[in-house]
């Protein structure tokens, strides 16, 4: 089984490039040893579209990077196995809140509930708070996994709050973060692959 490590931006997958010893072979794509990294993009669109094109057959998918925390009693720089997937949706009031849509079932011993945002999040979305993580792509990712029966893990390292100052904190911690999460790489290959799990639901809608 290979890897196929999967971050939304170059600098969240710096560090492991450079732990990894990872090769360029083009834009967005890196090989090493075991596998490859692919740097999918910000955004539900863009992610969904670069997975898509992702090797399956004989690969385990590890979807790695930071996401804002809406429970407090989560720290910045702490690392959280994504137990589920689903959709934020935004009105014109600025409000956030969880889409009726039924979640993707990632892990059962995912402790983290992740919801996705097609828009920067910089107010407290209206959902769960134990354990809510919220970023712009993992759902993309997780349909696709079910699509494609490929297995799914999904890490998320803590990087801000979800409030005004959202941006500048993820400017601010992104380059350590970038370390904290090719720690987590490194220590899950050197464990070996993770469950066998598969992104399961009723279906998938952007």
């Amino acid at each position: 089984m290979k890897w196929l490590i999967i971050f939304a931006t170059a600098r969240e997958a710096a560090v492991t490039i450079k732990m990894l010893v990872a090769d360029k072979t083009s834009s967005n794509r890196y090989i090493f040893a075991g596998g490859e990294i692919l740097i999918c993009g910000m955004g539900l669109e863009m992610a969904g579209h670069s997975v898509s094109m992702a090797p399956t057959k004989g690969y385990h998918w590890l979807n790695i990077g930071v996401a804002g925390s809406v429970d407090p009693s989560l720290a910045v720089g702490e690392c959280h196995s994504v137990g589920r997937v689903a959709l934020l949706h935004n009105d014109n009031s600025g409000r956030f809140f969880a889409s009726k849509e039924g979640p993707l079932l990632l892990d059962p011993h995912g402790e983290a509930s992740l919801y996705s945002s097609p828009v920067p999040v910089y107010a407290r979305p209206e959902v769960d708070v134990h354990g809510a993580l919220v970023d712009m792509e993992g759902y993309a990712i997780a349909c696709v996994a079910h699509e494609r029966q490929v297995p799914l893990t999904m890490r998320k390292v803590v990087s801000d709050y979800c409030c005004q100052t959202s941006h500048a904190d993820i400017l601010s911690n992104i380059d350590w973060l970038s370390q904290r999460m090719a720690e987590e790489v490194v220590n899950m290959r050197l464990q070996g692959t993770t469950r066998q799990v598969f992104a399961s639901s009723q279906g998938c809608s952007l």
